[in-house]
């Protein structure tokens, strides 16, 4: 139409006036495609997850098959972790620009590390899914008798790094716990064999591999760090403060992307396991079902139901913070304004529950 235009245009104007015109046009096509592809700083990113490819994760891999990150500039690399602890080192050393890790885990990453601190930019797990899970038979009902216990928990590992703020909650400091640091591939199966009391983690990965083993739902014994006075986030979607100063559109359209894969996986998580399948073809669909189930319980708590995701109340952060640096001695004690910022996060419309 543009052509045809200009076609008729040189029947009565000069040729520079033509000339003008053409070059006003073209360098407007080239405004606009310079301010779509200026619009992300980095569009090539990596995730680094918190543990094994599991059901949880699922809203990564449905904002990927959905083209939700593409839709956004986005290319988003997935891959596997090896505990939180772990995951916040690899995102200050810039070797991931994401990731999912427990952010009481962060705030002592940020206590021990100001000069490499990180932040909270959204929070998918609304309550900590920390947990002991040991067999009913052991008679392990509360933190103090995890004393002298050997318990599963690499020190890489949230369970290793929170498990003093929940003695201290519960008033057992005197707990000395006997740690089996081993992968997380041979967790369950030392805890069927006997050779460990308990497996320490997230209720979503432990209780869900007893039962793969063999072991019975019902003989199992879960102990929720929140139900022993440990009122912590769970897990979260944490970068470099360094990282998000520099690329403030990269890390807001991630958040829109992925928030988008948490609600199509809260309204079909059947579709969403079928996701994951697609990218790992060994995956147990009925095994990540039964993950992604006892994930729901952190994911959609009754906060999140009223007023969305990853809605997050300041003072409660602010206990998190001052839970970890009490219970550990920490050398110095990150403010709240440097641990969480909502400048990043899709509206309040698009968090908000729609089922």
């Amino acid at each position: 139409m543009f052509a045809k235009g200009v076609k008729n245009l040189t029947r009565v104007l000069p040729s520079i006036v033509i000339g003008a015109l053409l070059t006003v046009a073209t360098g407007l096509a080239a405004a606009t495609n310079a301010t779509a592809s200026d619009r992300i700083e980095r569009p090539n990113v990596k995730v680094v997850l918190d543990w094994a490819l599991q059901g949880p994760h699922a809203p990564f891999f449905v904002a990927v098959s959905k083209g939700y990150f593409k839709a956004e500039g986005l290319n988003v690399d997935v891959e596997a972790g090896s505990g939180s602890g772990n995951a916040c080192t690899n995102i200050a050393a810039g070797v991931f620009q994401f990731g999912l890790a427990d952010l009481a885990t962060m705030v002592r990453f940020d206590a021990r590390n100001p000069e490499k601190r990180l932040m909270a930019v959204y929070s998918l797990f609304d309550e900590t899914p920390l947990s002991v899970v040991t067999l009913k038979s052991k008679g392990i009902n509360n933190p103090a008798d995890l004393d002298g216990r050997k318990i599963t928990g690499q020190a890489g590992q949230a369970v290793h790094a929170i498990m003093p703020v929940l003695l201290k909650a519960a008033g057992a400091e005197h707990v000395k716990i006997n740690w089996l640091s081993v992968s997380p591939q041979l967790q369950a199966p030392m805890f069927v064999r006997g050779e460990a009391d308990g497996m320490g983690g997230f209720a979503t990965t432990e209780a869900p591999s007893a039962v793969e083993l063999g072991i019975k739902l019902e003989d199992l014994s879960v102990m929720k760090f929140a139900a022993h006075g440990v009122d912590l986030y769970g897990l979260g979607i944490v970068v470099s403060y360094q990282f998000a100063a520099a690329n403030p559109n990269t890390v807001a359209a991630f958040l829109r992307a992925l928030n988008r894969g948490v609600l199509d996986t809260i309204a079909d998580p059947a579709a969403a396991i079928a996701a994951m399948k697609a990218r790992e073809a060994l995956l147990k669909p009925e095994l990540e079902a039964l993950r992604l189930k006892i994930a729901m319980d952190f994911i959609l708590t009754p906060h999140v139901r009223e007023h969305g995701l990853s809605t997050f109340s300041p003072g409660r952060m602010q206990r998190t913070i001052d839970a970890i640096s009490a219970a550990e001695s920490l050398p110095t004690k990150p403010l709240l304004s440097d641990v969480y910022t909502d400048r990043f996060l899709p509206s309040d419309a698009e968090r908000r529950i729609k089922h």
